[in-house]
């Protein structure tokens, strides 16, 4: 496919397996830029009811422009699979911040900074009742200038289809999957919250709070296994952090801080000048 020019769009490289499959980085020869091409999934392409809710969910976010969010610019038809053409952003993942200190922590302000920016994006997404179901290291992205996006909105919906499709779409995701989804249940905005906090704990810690060699061993872990305490692993945390920590990581949902606002509140109050 590539070198190839899919209606006006020329495909340069591919940059990488994401949750929706092969993502590409092509040319649009109309609108002059550069932008990230992928296809809609065929479980959820040829089944009606779900194409339209992800196309409705793709849609919200268009209208949104949230600086946190990238953009999502067209759904295009193309004589197969729909093609979803979004914002292209030059810079690294957050998995890629996380190791490329050479062993030097992330300082707190900076981490209270992108925890702030990607709470907001999620909270803006929330309120048009659109929910991630995939954030992990690798969805977020940080440009030049220090800006959080998070990418490959959509993920929720394959969390209706069959477990084998979800173990497909979120393969190496399994770290930051909640107790819910690996129950087979029906995600809601407290999913995406739990996955923050395992993102929020790596970004201070610089490892996954639950842990395996296997994917059985990580399930167990996720499911059953304390929280390592924060306070125990650095000394220069602001107070209420271990306590935002374990509010995000609560097993049962009922117990989990349920609304971006609140953690958004909390932060604001940890950072300091």
């Amino acid at each position: 496919m590539i070198g190839e020019t899919i209606l006006h769009y020329r495909v340069i490289q591919i940059l990488g397996e994401g949750g929706m499959g092969i993502v590409y980085l092509a040319d649009d020869m109309i609108n002059n830029r550069q932008v990230t091409l992928k296809f809609m999934p065929p479980e959820i392409a040829l089944d009606p009811d779900e194409r339209l809710r992800f196309e409705h969910e793709l849609n919200v976010l268009a209208a949104l422009d949230d600086p946190n969010i990238a953009r999502v610019y067209a759904i295009e038809e193309t004589g197969e699979k729909p093609l979803i053409v979004t914002e292209f952003i030059q810079g690294m993942d957050m998995s890629e911040i996380i190791r490329s200190g050479n062993g030097q922590r992330i300082g707190i302000n900076e981490i209270i900074g992108y925890a702030l920016q990607l709470g907001n994006g999620l909270y803006a997404a929330h309120k048009n009742s659109v929910i991630h179901g995939n954030i992990k290291s690798h969805n977020i992205i940080i440009d030049e200038e220090g800006n959080v996006k998070i990418i490959d909105f959509g993920l929720a919906a394959l969390n209706r289809k069959s477990s084998s499709d979800l173990a497909k779409y979120l393969e190496g995701s399994l770290y930051y999957m909640s107790p819910e989804q690996l129950n087979e249940e029906p995600v809601d905005q407290r999913t995406d919250l739990w996955s923050y906090g395992v993102l929020l704990y790596e970004l201070i810690t610089g490892h996954l709070p639950f842990t395996g060699t296997y994917a059985s061993a990580i399930i167990y872990s996720i499911m059953n296994d304390p929280v390592p305490p924060l306070s125990l692993q650095r000394n220069d945390l602001p107070p209420g952090i271990d306590i935002l920590i374990i509010g995000l990581l609560q097993r049962e949902r009922d117990r989990r801080i349920t609304s971006f606002k609140l953690v958004l509140d909390l932060l604001k109050r940890m950072k300091t000048e």
